[in-house]
């Protein structure tokens, strides 16, 4: 792989991720209307496998408490 592909690689998914993480800001901007700017801040800080945590519980419709508890862990 040439350093080249592996930028693009990169690049698309990074481009995935944050697009990801822009949908799951705007879902949880609409559905509770305690989420801040700062908890926009923890959702981009988050790893992937708390995203993928996070993206199950807004599937479940889980009560704030239960969001703000995921999006409060670090890793």
């Amino acid at each position: 792989m040439t350093l080249l592909e592996h930028l693009e690689k990169r690049g698309e998914k990074r481009g995935e991720k944050c697009g990801r993480i822009g949908t799951l800001v705007r879902l949880l901007s609409a559905g509770f209307p305690e989420f801040s700017a700062a908890d926009a801040d923890r959702v981009r800080d988050l790893p992937d496998h708390k995203l993928d945590e996070l993206t199950d519980a807004i599937a479940m419709r889980r009560t704030w408490a239960e969001i703000e508890r995921i999006l409060q862990q670090r890793g």
